[in-house]
């Protein structure tokens, strides 16, 4: 058009991303799962961020599962690894899933 708009741009974009990314578990799936695998290891660093004696406190929105409270010494070795460590280890897995 004369002002220069692309009305079918959005749709066609909006397409070939579909076809390019697939709008399955291979695709928007895994970078959906990796978004929030991230996300939950990102909360668990936040949770082992401080050591006794720092003059500061990291207090997490959403609390640690209750069954878990005594446990942040083993998130911090179990769960700050990469991620392919993390998938052998089934209790590193079931905390990921408990917290979100």
């Amino acid at each position: 058009s004369l002002e220069g708009s692309k009305p079918g741009a959005a749709a066609v974009a909006t397409l070939l991303s579909h076809n390019v990314i697939g709008l399955n578990t291979k695709g928007y799936g895994m970078i959906m799962a990796q978004c929030m695998t991230g996300a939950k290891m990102f909360y668990s660093l936040l949770l082992t961020l401080t050591e006794d004696g720092d003059p500061f406190v990291c207090q997490p929105l959403r609390p640690v599962p209750r069954a878990r409270v005594p446990d942040i010494p083993k998130i911090k070795t179990k769960i700050m690894k990469p991620f392919e460590e993390i998938e052998l280890d089934k209790w590193a897995l079931e905390f990921l899933r408990e917290v979100g």
